[in-house]
């Protein structure tokens, strides 16, 4: 108990930032006793925990959710901050969904699941996977970007994919937040690249 009175009292004389880091490493060292691999475990929890500040801090600077006269959506997002791109192209349906799944991040649902055990992650609200190789895939996931010279940008995106006569027809339907028309440009291409570059 004197122990933990100490730590409690060393945390509080340092700086937001070192204060910060020491909790980390006290949360991620019990956390990750029990673990077959605790530096991995360490590593994963901070890079984890990095990456929620980070959406943390974009959300806290995002205007505030819309009021009685805006519209939402039913996933809690503005109207404005959301967008709709379609699109048709010769790509094969199976390569453009592999190019989604490693461009933006999209996971089945093993994939999912790997991905949230043995963190505090949980599956995200709304999680869809539905996949009928060479006809249809449909998904709705919180994936990521690293655009050019920018900090890598997580994002709520639905990714519809179907087999046409002539290559695949793409829906994409993402949210971001704050809303950014540059952004919105350079996601719209990034997916519309999906079904037409190439076969």
């Amino acid at each position: 108990m004197r122990k933990l009175a100490i730590v409690f009292v060393l945390c509080g004389a340092l700086s937001g930032t070192a204060q910060a880091d020491v909790l980390d490493g006290l949360i991620f060292g019990i956390k990750c006793a029990g673990s077959d691999d605790p530096e991995e475990c360490k590593a994963r929890s901070k890079r984890e925990a990095d990456e929620s500040r980070e959406r943390l801090r974009r959300g806290a600077s995002a205007p505030d959710a819309a009021g009685p006269s805006g519209s939402a959506n039913n996933r809690g997002e503005r109207a404005d901050q959301c967008h709709t791109v379609k699109a048709s192209g010769n790509a094969d349906i199976d390569i453009a969904y592999a190019r989604g799944k490693t461009r933006f991040g999209f996971m089945n649902l093993d994939e999912k699941k790997r991905f949230t055990e043995g963190s505090y992650r949980r599956m995200d609200d709304g999680f869809k996977h539905t996949a009928v190789q060479g006809t249809l895939y449909d998904m709705w996931d919180h994936v990521s970007i690293e655009p050019p010279g920018e900090q890598r940008l997580w994002f709520t995106a639905n990714l519809r994919l179907m087999k046409a006569e002539r290559g695949t027809d793409l829906e994409a339907r993402y949210c971001i937040q704050p809303s950014d028309s540059d952004m919105t440009a350079y996601l719209d291409k990034a997916f519309v690249e999906l079904v037409t570059r190439g076969k």
